[in-house]
């Protein structure tokens, strides 16, 4: 794995870190919710329906 990711940079700005911590948090949002045989479009509706209740 970590030669597919040697072209980033070392030392991450303020904004990369964010960005991959909001990744994380998404990432962690889907493993809680994805089944086997779970289509993307359910998968994306509940990401749709989160945002909406937020």
């Amino acid at each position: 794995m970590m030669a597919l990711v040697t072209w980033q940079r070392a030392v991450k700005s303020p904004r990369e870190i964010e960005y991959m911590r909001m990744v994380e948090k998404m990432y962690a949002h889907i493993v809680e919710r994805i089944e086997p045989g779970m289509r993307k479009r359910a998968l994306s509706g509940h990401r749709e329906h989160r945002s909406h209740s937020q």
